[in-house]
């Protein structure tokens, strides 16, 4: 990529984080969900760790009043994409995720686009 091909990403304000108690799927002991608040200029990005009997699903919701369109991404920290969506009028989307490791999430929202660094995936 050139210097101007490189996307310039706004960095995700961390704004509420909960974790749930340690669950048990099946017969193993798994580790904890969370949910997480983040703050995108002048939206909002609702994003939930579920862990459940087909391992950790990774929810995500922007919170707006207007329409919106974009693309979120996540992506490994080997940077190979793991999961692309395109946003749909409810702006809403889940991946299925590998367990155990670090990913970053990226999206790009018309002429914006904003990662989420450090997403732990137990």
């Amino acid at each position: 990529m050139t210097p101007d091909t490189i996307p310039q990403y706004g960095e995700a304000i961390l704004i509420m984080y909960s974790r749930s108690a340690p669950a048990i799927v099946g017969s193993h002991s798994t580790c904890e969900s969370w949910n997480r608040l983040y703050k995108l200029d002048n939206l909002y990005l609702d994003l939930s760790l579920k862990i459940d009997g087909s391992g950790p699903l990774l929810m995500g919701k922007l919170l707006t009043p207007n329409p919106l369109e974009g693309r979120v991404r996540l992506v490994a920290e080997n940077q190979e994409v793991l999961q692309d969506a395109e946003l749909g009028a409810m702006r809403a989307w889940h991946f299925r995720v590998p367990a155990g490791g670090v990913c970053r999430l990226e999206m790009h929202l018309g002429g914006h686009s904003f990662v989420v660094r450090s997403l732990d995936i137990p």
